[in-house]
């Protein structure tokens, strides 16, 4: 179980908005501006794309709230908290930057809308983390390829959410060097096949 151990303050960070943020947050204001159902209803993914989700935070808000992982190895994270007005002006390019919290490390690149956000590295103590990181070594060890490692990540963790796949397959650096980073939408749809392997094995018994 992961338990706060000391949230630090952060410290403001003026960042410029990368190109594919922009591109998605115009995706974003269409949506808003057409009405759709996934900018209408409440919604932590109801709009994403391989590199960010989110959506309105309540009924008839005005703000949305999106988790955006600025590099192709999903290994840090953006909380962004923006309304209505903000993220058509970024859509029409009259907003460049952002102000954004971030920790003091120079070593962490999460950032937060919010100043008293908590880090999920540097907040944040797991107290099963040296068993955890053993049956990481097994799976790595048991896995020629990043299909395998799901496989038998999956079949010690069933429960885990693909955001924590991802958290724990990048936190072994090697991994994303040697098989590559994986995406959000590439660990549901695997996700899906395990479970249908699984699925079948059970019957069979």
């Amino acid at each position: 179980m992961a338990i706060i151990k000391d949230v630090k303050p952060k410290q403001k960070k003026e960042v410029l908005i990368p190109d594919r943020l922009k591109e998605f947050l115009t995706y974003v204001n269409s949506l808003i501006l057409n009405k759709d159902e996934a900018a209408t209803i409440p919604s932590d993914d109801l709009i994403q794309n391989d590199f960010a989700s989110g959506g309105l935070e309540e009924e008839n808000g005005n703000s949305y709230y999106f988790t955006y992982s600025p590099e192709e190895i999903a290994r840090d994270e953006w909380k962004l908290r923006l309304d209505k007005e903000t993220i058509n002006k970024i859509s029409q390019g009259t907003i460049k930057k952002l102000t954004l919290w971030g920790c003091a490390k120079n070593n962490c690149h999460n950032l937060f809308s919010n100043p008293k956000g908590t880090c999920s590295r540097c907040d944040y103590f797991d107290d099963k983390k040296p068993a955890k990181d053993k049956k990481l070594r097994k799976i790595r060890e048991a896995s020629n390829n990043k299909a395998e490692w799901l496989l038998n990540y999956f079949a010690i963790f069933p429960n885990s959410s693909p955001p924590q796949i991802i958290r724990d397959y990048n936190s072994d650096t090697a991994l994303g060097a040697k098989w590559g980073s994986f995406t959000i939408n590439e660990i549901v749809d695997k996700m899906k096949e395990i479970e249908k392997i699984f699925s079948t094995k059970n019957h069979k018994r």
